[in-house]
């Protein structure tokens, strides 16, 4: 069978018509899987965006986890315990006037007074601390610190700095941070305290066995203990034992590495705070 030229046109017509139709169709695929991946990424951008902001806390950790405690947040820790001690010595006050009151209405006396020299000495151990804090109420507090840092990127256990902590005579107390006091025991003022590096500061003692973190701060408040140079020393050596039995290094308040020329900055300033209040006692 011959086909003639106008047979020719028609099958070239066809062919033409569905080469259109068919590129026409790989456009329109090609535009909607185009659109598809831009909304795709579009909203990895958003997912992305969105953990970014979510993580810019982590950056102030060297290791990552949470944010530091830093000097402002120690401060106010310690301003906040000063006025919490204060207002408790003024209820404590208040309530032994009024016990005493009672005590003298009363005309039964007790059959053993062991009880009193015993009340006696604890309070004035009390008595002694609130008297150097009134004493010095016109010199400003002073913070020192120094940073124990794991070295190791899963921090330091919660039961291990419990284990150390006790054995180098801190207890657990006011304001969910760990204190060693002048006297054994938990007893005498506060001579350093420990917190914990990562915000809020704070230690879960009914959860430390699942606790972990990348370091401890320890800080000394002062005017506070009655031999300051004497705390800050203890202080630093409580640190480098936890610092040796962890696995940590002790850092400086900015997370440097403690130097000695940092250290007798440190004691100058305490020796310097110590003739504030030799001044301040004498007027």
């Amino acid at each position: 069978m011959d086909l003639t030229v106008r047979d020719w046109m028609v099958i070239v017509g066809v062919v033409l018509i569905l080469a259109v139709l068919l590129d026409a169709y790989r456009r329109v695929r090609t535009e909607r899987r185009a659109k598809i991946r831009m909304s795709m990424n579009s909203k990895a951008a958003a997912a992305s965006s969105a953990a970014d902001e979510s993580l810019l806390w982590l950056k102030e950790l060297p290791n990552g986890g949470a944010r530091v405690v830093g000097r402002r947040e120690i401060e106010r820790a310690t301003a906040q315990s000063r006025e919490n001690a204060e207002n408790h010595s003024a209820v404590d006050s208040s309530v032994d006037d009024n016990e005493s009151v009672a005590g003298m209405s009363s005309s039964d006396e007790p059959e053993n007074l062991d009880w009193l020299d015993k009340m006696g000495a604890e309070d004035g151990e009390a008595t002694r601390a609130q008297e150097s804090a009134a004493r010095h109420h016109d010199i400003d507090p002073e913070v020192f610190m120094v940073n124990v840092v794991s070295r190791e990127a899963s921090g330091f256990k919660g039961e291990d700095i419990l284990h150390i902590l006790l054995a180098c005579d801190l207890r657990f107390g006011e304001m969910n941070f760990f204190h060693r006091h002048e006297q054994e025991a938990g007893r005498g003022p506060i001579q350093f305290s420990v917190a914990n590096m990562v915000q809020p500061g704070v230690f879960d003692i009914d959860n430390m066995s699942d606790f972990s973190t990348s370091g401890l701060v320890f800080f000394l408040s002062l005017p506070g203990p009655d031999d300051m140079m004497q705390a800050f020393d203890y202080m630093l050596e409580t640190a480098q034992a936890v610092a040796r039995n962890l696995s940590g290094d002790v850092l400086d308040e900015t997370r440097s590495v403690i130097t000695k020329q940092t250290l007798e900055h440190n004691r100058q300033q305490i020796r310097d705070l110590e003739r504030r209040m030799l001044t301040s006692a004498t007027r």
